[in-house]
């Protein structure tokens, strides 16, 4: 028996390897990997380079031991494993950003050759009405709000935390939309939200080459 999370990390430490130029991405699970990937790394050195996906990530790797480069440094990135909120099982579609690092983790993940998503098994489930995260500009956010429902019938909320607008590592807001997204419609539900002037990116991921699932006793692939 054990931690899902941590179990759908080890479970993706196979895909880095030597020399190579790893995505590190953000949240509770990609918090496991990291931990998992710096003991690895400590144990036998790796000569990677990571690129982290927040401020947070970045300080977990660098206390790892971890070598941590900006995007700027590298010209590729062999692998980027992050996270998700929820798991389309059959298209790989997912939704992110719940831990508000959307932007950089879309900006790794696209452009990755290999991004490996991992998640606890209460995350698959099919894509339908559900929240979207959209990183927009301060200035814009009632526009974007009023736009959200007028062409997509969405509710939206600027996001909160301790009693104040939340702000992200790029000096953004984020509105919690709630619209109706399913695997037929997510890759031009992702275009077109970020079609909207004044949003930076949105929470529909539509890119995703491997899914590591864990288990309190295992992991395994879809």
């Amino acid at each position: 028996m054990g931690n899902a999370k941590e179990n759908a990390a080890a479970g993706a430490l196979k895909y880095v390897k030597r020399n190579q130029v790893i995505g590190l991405g953000t949240g509770s699970t990609a918090v496991e990997f990291v931990r998992l990937l710096c003991a690895k790394n400590l144990s036998r050195p790796l000569n990677i380079k990571c690129v982290p996906t927040s401020l947070a990530t970045e300080k977990q790797a660098r206390e790892g031991g971890l070598v941590v480069v900006q995007l700027s440094e590298v010209d590729k990135i062999d692998v980027a494993i992050d996270g998700a909120d929820s798991i389309d099982k059959e298209s790989f579609f997912c939704i992110k950003g719940l831990g508000g690092a959307l932007t950089r983790e879309k900006v790794i993940a696209y452009n990755s050759k290999k991004f490996v998503l991992i998640a606890d098994d209460s995350k698959v489930r099919p894509l339908n009405s559900t929240v979207i995260p959209v990183e927009v500009i301060p200035f814009a956010a009632p526009f974007v709000k009023r736009t959200l429902e007028t062409k997509f019938s969405a509710t939206s909320e600027l996001r909160q935390k301790d009693g104040a607008i939340y702000v992200t590592d790029n000096g953004n807001h984020i509105l919690d939309a709630k619209l109706e997204v399913n695997a037929a419609n997510a890759k031009s539900l992702e275009k077109k939200i970020n079609s909207i002037p004044g949003v930076v990116e949105n929470g529909i991921f539509t890119r995703v080459h491997k899914v590591v699932i864990g288990t309190v006793d295992s992991s395994y692939e879809l």
